[in-house]
């Protein structure tokens, strides 16, 4: 079966929407871009959204275009500062990457 399909409560049907609903937030990351994701991680502060963002993100200053540095570094500012165990660690890795 392909990735993109996942079976329907009808057994032997396929639901083509719920499998496009799952896609991954690599592949959401992608389709909105970086500065949106990064946009999204600065204003949205549910939690469930940030830790599902975070991993995507490139968070060395250096691996982003000049214009979109200021905005790495409020993420990184929030990612540091944030009472999510989860988000603080994953910060420091997503910086060295």
């Amino acid at each position: 079966m392909p990735e993109d399909q996942t079976f329907s409560a009808t057994p032997g049907r396929i639901d083509h929407a719920a499998a496009r609903f799952h896609r991954s937030v690599a592949d959401l990351a992608g389709l909105l871009g970086v500065e949106a994701t990064l946009r999204e991680f600065v204003g949205n502060e549910h939690l469930d959204v940030r830790r599902n963002l975070i991993p995507g993100l490139r968070l060395n200053p250096e691996a982003n275009p000049p214009e979109l540095r200021p905005l790495v570094e409020e993420v990184v500012r929030i990612a540091r500062a944030h009472p999510d165990g989860y988000i603080r660690h994953r910060v420091e890795i997503q910086v060295m990457a």
